[in-house]
């Protein structure tokens, strides 16, 4: 339904931690625990494997890598620093859009996102574990960002469906581009 010329495999982990994600540049893989299964329901897993599919369609794996690398390259530049916070949050929004357009709506996909993103540890916090004050607090602050970020996606598929397509695309990426290339040189 999406497009695509080789469905990539599926990797089951047997873990009771919500996991759902795309691995892999060369032979993409959609990785899924059994504790992601055990929390989605029967449309809200297709829309999930859906929404991982489109990150493979829009070769999304690579721009995360790349953006990676650059945000590492100009780590003390803020607007390296904020110009790949938005690409990623594009990357999302583009991936959002098309598994919900795969599945016949944004319903399924909101439900999966509030279920996976539900009672979510901090990194580095499982039970049982030793942290330090610090290492908390920063694990916390981890999570309520990813958290909020999940929630402002689900907000804006919710209230904004089916989404209004941009005027001139091509154009204001070109200009996008042109204007953060001025930027990065300037301040860097």
């Amino acid at each position: 339904e999406m497009g695509l010329a080789r469905v990539p495999g599926i990797r089951h982990v047997r873990s009771s931690a919500p996991v759902l994600f795309t691995s892999g540049l060369a032979r993409p893989a959609i990785v899924v625990s059994s504790g992601a299964l055990a929390r989605l329901s029967g449309p809200a897993v297709r829309a999930a494997l859906a929404h991982e599919l489109a990150h493979v369609l829009g070769r999304d794996l690579l721009l995360g890598w790349s953006v990676m690398i650059v945000r590492a390259a100009l780590a003390l530049n803020p607007v390296a620093q904020i110009v790949a916070r938005a690409a990623i949050q594009e990357m999302e929004r583009r991936a959002d859009d098309r598994a919900a357009r795969a599945t016949g709506g944004p319903e399924a996909l909101a439900e999966g996102m509030a279920a996976l993103s539900r009672d979510r540890r901090p990194a580095g916090t499982a039970p049982g574990r030793d942290v330090g004050p610090f290492d908390e607090f920063l694990g916390d602050l981890a999570a309520r960002g990813r958290v909020a970020a999940i929630e402002r996606r689900r907000t804006r598929l919710l209230a904004a469906w089916p989404p209004r397509p941009a005027a001139f695309p091509a154009a204001r990426l070109g200009l996008a581009a042109v204007s953060v290339t001025a930027l990065l040189f300037f301040v860097v």
